[in-house]
Order: C-alpha cells, then structure tokens, then sequence
C-alpha cells in the first residue's frame, strides 16, 4: 500500500524539519518492524511517535500482479526474501504540538486482516484514549490506513477528532463508478471507503494540495 509524503512545514525551522520529518514519517512504512511502539522523537517543539497496528499478510501475486510466479521467485529468493507471501508492517505514525495530538492514518481495525488492527492497544499502552485526540490526517483510503476508523458499533472511533481527507481521494472513493471500474478482488476496499467515509462525513475537511492542516504540517 502506497504512502504520500506528509512535510512538516514550520518556515523557520524547514531545513532541519524536512529530513527528520521525512525519516520519522517513513518509520510507518515498517522500519520498526515488530515493535509495539518506538520512542518519540523531538521535533523542536513537537514530538513524533509511531506506534504498530500489527502487519498485513498478502498473496506475492496480489503485490506484484503482472510478474508470473517465476519472475517473482527470480527477483527475491537472491536476496533470501519469501515469494510467496508478503508481510509489511504497519506504523501510524502519532504527533503531538501544542494543544494537537495528531494521527496520520488509523490503520486496519478488526475487520480487515487479524494480524492488523493493534492501535488502540498500543494508544492505550502509550497513556492515550481516543477521545483524546484532536486530529486525524488520512494520507490515502486503503484499508490499512482508514478501516481503523471505525469502533466495534460502526461509529467513529476518534469521536472529538477533526477528520482531514485529500479532496482527490475522497473524490475517487465516492465516485458512482468507482466500484465498477475496481478489479473484483479489490472491491471490498471501495466499500470499506465508501462506508467509512459516509460514517464520518460530518467531521471531515479536505485538503487541497499545499495545504498547511495544521500548524506546521504541510
């Protein structure tokens, strides 16, 4: 699953804050593999924590559609990686300035795969309730990063948050042929959106590209 990039854009400190936020925002790409949660670093007068929402576990032909098994094989059994089976780690990524305790993402929740769905253990592990937090910035709608969204009774998990969504993405999702134009074996991912998304769509603003959501993000 794809990640955009997320800048953190204080003016006065953009230089340093490029390349730490740049290295901390990548740690949700599982640099910290296993772990439950990784120690907040400072980021001047913020603090950027990422915390796991377990791993995804998916068929090699799912991830590479177009290799045959072959070409799979060729291309990862040199370097001792599985073929058959792929099994990223999933990290959301927490920030907290101010007043703000931002998530980008809310990983899987309990109805995508049951290797996922581990934040809101770890949010209570790390001292936080989902209430507590002020902001949600979605990067994409793929259900690793917004299937969390949602509590065992369907409502919105994160029930105090400003919900932020890209304008594109929530346009693609909720478009009336989108789900006829998605391969068969991917539809459940435009439900799940379209689902979520009618879910919190009182508490959603968009963004535009540029955009500072909040102050000194980007």
């Amino acid at each position: 699953m794809s990640r955009p990039s997320v800048l953190l854009a204080d003016p006065s400190r953009r230089s340093v804050l490029k390349g730490s936020a740049a290295l901390a925002l990548s740690l949700g790409t599982g640099l910290v593999a296993k772990a439950a949660q990784a120690n907040p670093v400072k980021l001047g007068n913020a603090e950027v924590q990422v915390l796991s929402d377990g791993n995804l576990s998916l068929p090699m032909n799912f991830v590479l559609p177009e290799q045959s098994p072959e070409e799979i094989r060729t291309l990862l059994e040199p370097h001792g990686l599985a073929s058959d089976t792929y099994a990223p780690d999933c990290n959301v990524t927490l920030y907290r300035t101010g007043d703000r305790l931002v998530l980008f993402d809310v990983g899987a929740g309990a109805n995508f795969q049951p290797s996922a769905g581990d934040l809101v253990g770890h949010l209570e592990d790390a001292g936080i309730d989902p209430t507590e937090v002020t902001d949600v910035i979605f990067t994409h709608g793929h259900p690793d990063h917004l299937w969390g969204v949602l509590d065992d009774f369907d409502d919105p998990l994160f029930s105090e948050a400003q919900y932020w969504l890209p304008q594109a993405e929530w346009d693609y999702w909720r478009a009336d042929d989108t789900l006829a134009n998605t391969p068969e074996e991917r539809k459940s991912f435009v439900v799940g959106a379209q689902s979520r998304f009618d879910a919190i769509a009182d508490q959603v603003e968009m963004i535009r590209p540029g955009m500072e959501v909040i102050s000194g993000v980007e």
